[in-house]
C-alpha cells in the first residue's frame, strides 16, 4: 500500500497512514472571506519562488508543450490544483506521484522529492469558483487518471461504476448512489469543513468504502443515512489552505 506523505499549512491532521511534512511554506495569504477566487497556478523553476515563472489556468496534460516539463520547484496556489509525475494525468502510470495543494494564493516549495518532476497537472473543483459546489470522481487512487465531473445532479454519471478517488469541493454535501436515479446503497460525501468551504479528498478506493467502483448516480444535498466524512473532515485553518504528495509505489 502507499504510504502519504500529507503536508497540512499551519496544522497537523492524524491519519492511519505515516504523514511527514516535508513543504517549505513561502506564504499563505487568504483572500476576503464569500470572494469568488478562479483557478490559477504560478510555478516556478527555482524553490522559494524564484526564477522563471508560468501561470496556468486550465488542464495542462502534457508540461513539455509548454517547455515546463520536469521544471517545477515551487508553485503559488489558487484553486486546488494536483500535478502528476507523468503525462495525462499518470494514466498510463497510476503508480507515479502526485502533489496537491488548495489555498488562495498559497506557496510552496514541492516536496523533496517532486522537485524538477511536474509532467503534467489540472485543478480540481470550477473554474470560474474554486468554492463552487462540485463533485470530482476519478478512476484510479490518488486523483489519478481520466475523471468525471458535475456541478448538478445527475441521474447516471458518464462513466458508471469507475470511481476510486474523489473530491468535493464548496459548502455543501454531495449523495453517491450505487444505481441510477438516486437508488440502491447510498451515502453522503462532504467538505473538509463546512463553514470555511475547503475541499473533502477521499484519496483512495478505501476512503470510499463500499462504493468504490460502484457509483452509478450523484446528487447534491445529503440524502442518506450514511455518512463518509473525508481524510481531511474537521480540519480548520486560519489560511485555508492544505497540501499533500502521494509518493510513487
Amino acid at each position: 500500500m502507499k504510504n502519504i506523505f500529507f503536508l497540512l499549512t499551519l496544522c497537523g491532521l492524524s491519519l492511519a497512514k505515516s504523514l511527514i511534512a516535508e513543504e517549505k511554506i513561502i506564504s499563505a495569504n487568504s483572500s476576503s472571506e464569500g470572494k469568488a477566487s478562479s483557478q490559477q497556478l504560478v510555478c516556478y523553476d527555482l524553490n522559494n519562488g524564484g526564477g522563471s515563472s508560468y501561470r496556468f489556468t486550465d488542464y495542462a496534460p502534457n508540461l513539455g508543450s509548454y517547455n515546463w516539463d520536469n521544471k517545477i520547484s515551487s508553485c503559488c496556489f489558487t484553486g486546488l490544483w494536483i500535478l502528476y509525475a507523468e503525462q495525462n494525468y499518470n494514466r498510463a502510470s497510476t503508480g507515479s506521484s502526485n502533489w496537491w495543494a488548495y489555498g488562495d494564493y498559497s506557496c510552496l516549495d514541492t516536496p523533496t522529492p517532486f522537485s524538477n518532476v511536474a509532467s503534467s497537472l489540472r485543478y480540481a473543483g470550477g473554474p470560474a469558483d474554486w468554492k463552487a459546489n462540485t463533485l470530482s470522481l476519478y478512476f484510479n487512487d490518488y486523483f489519478i487518471g481520466d475523471e468525471d465531473f458535475t456541478f448538478n445532479d445527475m441521474t447516471q454519471v458518464n462513466y458508471p461504476d469507475k470511481a476510486k478517488s474523489l473530491i468535493v469541493t464548496g459548502c455543501q454535501p454531495w449523495t453517491i448512489y450505487e444505481d441510477n436515479d438516486y437508488k440502491g446503497k447510498a451515502m453522503c460525501v462532504w467538505p473538509s469543513d463546512t463553514t470555511q468551504c475547503t475541499p473533502g479528498l477521499y484519496p483512495t478506493a478505501t476512503s470510499l468504502g463500499s462504493l468504490s467502483d460502484n457509483v452509478s448516480s450523484v446528487r447534491r444535498g445529503c440524502y442518506a443515512k450514511e455518512n463518509l466524512f473525508p481524510v481531511n473532515h474537521g480540519l480548520k485553518q486560519a489560511s485555508g489552505s492544505a497540501s499533500g504528495f502521494f509518493p510513487s509505489h
